[in-house]
């Protein structure tokens, strides 16, 4: 893991954050639930149903279809948000031949991602590290019309 100081300043008070399944913090996250958590920070408000993106087959295809100007995929991460569906330990197929994502990991910047597992909670990872096993990478694509308040 990367230490906690080479973390972007907004992120750095999540490291270590325990992982529980189905939490959405502030104490406990899980992968769902910390992406949910950089969004908020990122001034997204977002709805997006768990299910979709852990299950991303053809549910997940049909909500992209839906929401073209929301999501669009992208080859490689390059911007804050960026997020990657990973692929699950036993299996990233199902029967039918639709892929399946098990794991999400958001990128944060400098080739790093944030994410949530049971073995070490909320921590960074790197792209290098993530890339065998990423199936997609989508890119949350903001309102036009909807600005964050100036500071």
């Amino acid at each position: 893991m990367i230490p906690q100081s080479k973390t972007s300043p907004r992120f750095d008070d999540l490291i270590g954050k325990p992982y529980h399944q189905g939490a959405t913090g502030p104490d406990y996250y899980d992968c769902y639930g910390i992406t949910m958590e950089v969004f908020r920070r990122l001034g997204w408000d977002l709805d997006i149903p768990s299910e979709i993106l852990y299950n991303f087959g053809s549910r997940g295809w049909s909500y992209l279809r839906r929401n073209p100007e929301m999501w669009r995929m992208v080859d490689h991460p390059t911007k804050v948000g960026d997020l990657a569906l990973i692929r699950g330990e036993i299996s990233d197929c199902s029967s039918d031949g639709q892929h399946y994502a098990r794991h999400l990991a958001v990128f944060i910047g400098e080739d790093k991602f944030l994410h949530c597992t049971k073995k070490t909670g909320v921590g960074i990872v790197r792209w290098k590290c993530l890339d065998p096993f990423t199936l997609f990478i989508i890119r949350h694509i903001p309102h036009p019309c909807i600005l964050k308040e100036d500071s």
